[in-house]
């Protein structure tokens, strides 16, 4: 599995919410993780994590993590999406918050990730061109063919 091989244990949320340090969302927005991040599982964070989010801005209840970071729940955030992108004027207590650093949706952004990126598209192309599915396919209803 791969987990074992880079050596993390795979937990529940309730639990990765309890213990962790860090949290990094890298997870897509459906009905499921809207608000994922919200007032009861910020206060389930004894470990004053810092809080990541390149993912997309809903995943995370904007009101509730400024509220945390007034309660001091929370060590601080990086913030590369937001909830309205851009930002809506009324987000400014959060956006200037001195426990929060905020990118323009750019975090992916490295020479490296373009050119993998591009490579990526080229290769799903050929497959798809070839009769295969691309590996990376998000529509299951493809892959199940």
């Amino acid at each position: 599995q791969r987990f074992d091989q880079v050596g993390v244990k795979k937990v529940d949320f309730a639990t990765c919410l309890e213990k962790s340090h860090v949290i990094s969302i890298h997870c897509n927005l459906h009905d499921e993780t809207f608000h994922l991040l919200n007032e009861h599982a910020f206060e389930s964070m004894p470990q004053r994590p810092i809080l990541i989010n390149t993912a997309r801005g809903p995943i995370i209840d904007e009101n509730a993590l400024l509220q945390t970071l007034q309660k001091d729940y929370i060590h601080s955030a990086g913030l590369d999406v937001f909830e309205d992108e851009p930002p809506l004027s009324h987000r400014n207590i959060l956006l200037s918050h001195p426990r929060i650093v905020c990118t323009g949706h750019i975090a992916w952004y490295s020479l490296e990730a373009s050119q993998e990126l591009q490579k990526r598209a080229a290769q799903n192309m050929v497959m798809m061109l070839n009769g295969k599915i691309p590996d990376d396919c998000l529509n299951p209803m493809v892959k199940e063919r």
